[in-house]
């Protein structure tokens, strides 16, 4: 669905996020 796929992207934009520079 395009909830489930909006939020698949927030969690990999989070995930990204998190790294450290």
């Amino acid at each position: 669905t395009l909830v489930f796929d909006d939020l698949l992207a927030f969690s990999q934009y989070l995930r990204e996020q998190d790294k450290p520079a």
